[in-house]
C-alpha cells in the first residue's frame, strides 16, 4: 500500500471524528453548557457553509491557476486552521465560541474540497483501496 493511501484513509479517519465530535455530539453539548441554543449551532453551521459556497470556487480556481503543490499546500493549510479554530472553541465566551466553529466549519468544508480533488494522488490503481480504506477508517473514527 502506498503512503499516500494511508494518509488518505487517515484523513477520512480524523474528518469523521471531527464531524462527529464538532458538529453532532460534543460541540452541541458544550454550546447548551455555556449558555448557547441550537439556534447558535444551526445558524453557525449555516453561517460556514454558506462562507464557502461564496469563497471556496474563488479559492478553488486561485489554486488551480497556481498548479504543481499548491491543492497540497492549501489542503494542508485548510487542515491546520480547522484544528486550531476547533481548539479555540473551548475559549467559552459564547460570541468568541459562535466565530471560532463559524470559521472553523469553513474551514472543514474548504479541506472536503481539496481532499476529494486529491483521491487521484493515491494513484489511479489505488483509487478504489484508498476510497474504501477511507470510509472504514471513518467509521472507525466514529
Amino acid at each position: 500500500m502506498k503512503k499516500q493511501t494511508f494518509f488518505w484513509a487517515a484523513f477520512d479517519f480524523g474528518e469523521t471524528v471531527f464531524s462527529v465530535m464538532v458538529f453532532t455530539y460534543a460541540f452541541p453539548l458544550f454550546l447548551d453548557h455555556i449558555g448557547g441554543s441550537h439556534l447558535h449551532l444551526t445558524s453557525g453551521r449555516a453561517l460556514s457553509v454558506l462562507i464557502f459556497l461564496l469563497l471556496g470556487p474563488l479559492w478553488a480556481r486561485h489554486v488551480d491557476r497556481l498548479g504543481g503543490h499548491a491543492p497540497r499546500r492549501h489542503f494542508l493549510s485548510a487542515a491546520l486552521l480547522t484544528g486550531l479554530f476547533t481548539v479555540l472553541l473551548g475559549l467559552g465566551r459564547l460570541p468568541l465560541v459562535v466565530t471560532a466553529f463559524v470559521v472553523a466549519g469553513f474551514f472543514y468544508q474548504v479541506t472536503l474540497a481539496f481532499y476529494n480533488n486529491l483521491l487521484p494522488e493515491a494513484g489511479e490503481e489505488q483509487a478504489g483501496l484508498a476510497s474504501g480504506l477511507g470510509v472504514a477508517f471513518g467509521y472507525v473514527g466514529s
